[in-house]
């Protein structure tokens, strides 16, 4: 089978100019007398979409297909932000690099891909979409109360979300769909919270708490993604 079929992949090479994201990721990371493996520098790169086995016939149409749709898009510029891990960085499963700058035009860049190959019998992987960010936040930071949108019937994802305390400790305000307070729980380290429905906000207890949020989306603006519970 493997002398028959190519594994293809569609990704952007990293410039040299910032192949010391391993560096910057190898800082995140507690592996002291671990035995890690890290992969090669002029390997890294960003997947953009992974294909599978694919007969190197069709590899060729494929790459007739990118040409077209690369002269679709002006070039984009990525800033990397910053690093992180999942779980914690003495028990790292998961490094993560957070990125900044033409996100919108990577995506619609990334929404072309697959809609072009399709046509040559690609799916579209349809998976739910989940956002992730990790944020570090000073004491007292609080979020206006608000509850996320969601219209039965409509094309539209549930935009709820959970937050892991890693460092610190957060205070949240749970709410009834008609704004009634329901609880007021204190996360600390290791504690998590699920919001499936109603209103939310959070009160930071203490400097450099940092979180974990995981948001079902795509985040399509403030104006469809929440409203505002004095304004209920």
């Amino acid at each position: 089978m493997s002398d028959h079929l190519l594994r293809t992949f569609i990704s952007v090479t990293v410039p040299k100019e910032i192949l010391s994201l391993q560096e910057m990721l190898k800082t995140t990371v507690d592996f002291k007398g671990k035995n890690l493996k890290w992969v090669k520098s002029g390997q890294i790169h960003l997947t953009l979409k992974f294909i599978g086995f694919t007969p190197p016939d069709a590899v060729d149409e494929m790459n007739g297909i990118l040409s077209e749709v690369v002269k679709r898009h002006a070039w984009m510029e990525l800033i990397v932000t910053g690093t992180g891990c999942f779980p914690v960085p003495k028990r790292p499963r998961v490094l993560w690099l957070g990125m900044a700058g033409g996100i919108n035009k990577l995506n619609n860049f990334v929404s072309d891909i697959n809609v072009s190959l399709e046509k040559l019998g690609f799916p579209i992987e349809e998976k739910e979409f989940i956002q992730l960010g990790a944020m570090t936040l000073h004491k007292n930071k609080t979020f206006k109360p608000h509850q996320h949108i969601w219209k039965p019937g409509e094309e539209q994802v549930i935009a709820q979300e959970s937050w892991v305390v890693i460092k610190g400790s957060v205070k949240c305000s749970f709410h009834d769909t008609d704004g009634t307070l329901l609880a007021e729980p204190i996360l600390e380290v290791g504690d998590c919270s699920v919001t499936l429905g109603g209103g939310h906000t959070y009160l930071i207890l203490e400097d450099d708490t940092l979180v974990y949020e995981y948001k079902t989306g795509p985040y399509k603006g403030q104006k469809n993604d929440k409203v505002f519970l004095d304004e209920i």
